[in-house]
């Protein structure tokens, strides 16, 4: 893991043309996440490309709302968010073999968080991170294949 980020790795048999395009759908986005944070779209464009901002109402211990914006596309390979705080939740996809399975990396990179660097220190959410990514890909993997 490289300092500051979580990174979960796993292989669905799914094409990466299927899975990104679940990812650049913003209306997913409640059905993908692994912890149950991200409740419901906003506003959003309803397929997500580079400098796309979309809104989400989430809910950690209160309710509140946040703006997100793209800033890595490359399509059918790599999609990327972040929010004011400087936080990066980033999708990237490499096909395998004859493009029937796809090992999709999640990760999170809070390298450039705005937030006082000891809370991220300090706070559990790295750790959790790791747990609630894997949920997002399997449910990532229940989308895409029904």
């Amino acid at each position: 893991m490289a300092a500051h980020q979580v990174t979960v790795v796993r292989t669905i048999d799914a094409s990466a043309r299927a899975l990104f395009d679940v990812l650049a759908d913003p209306r997913n986005h409640p059905r993908l996440n692994g912890d149950g944070s991200v409740r419901a779209t906003v506003d959003a464009p309803r397929r997500l490309h580079a400098g796309a901002e979309f809104r989400m109402r989430m809910r950690h211990v209160i309710p509140y709302s946040i703006t997100l914006r793209v800033i890595e596309f490359t399509e059918g390979r790599t999609i990327a968010w972040q929010h004011y705080a400087g936080l990066i939740w980033r999708w990237h996809l490499t096909e395998l073999g004859a493009g029937d399975r796809t090992a999709v990396t999640e990760t999170f990179d809070y390298s450039r968080t705005r937030l006082p660097s000891v809370l991220w220190h300090l706070s559990p959410a790295p750790r959790h991170n790791r747990g609630n990514m894997e949920r997002s890909l399997e449910r990532l993997e229940r989308l895409v294949l029904g």
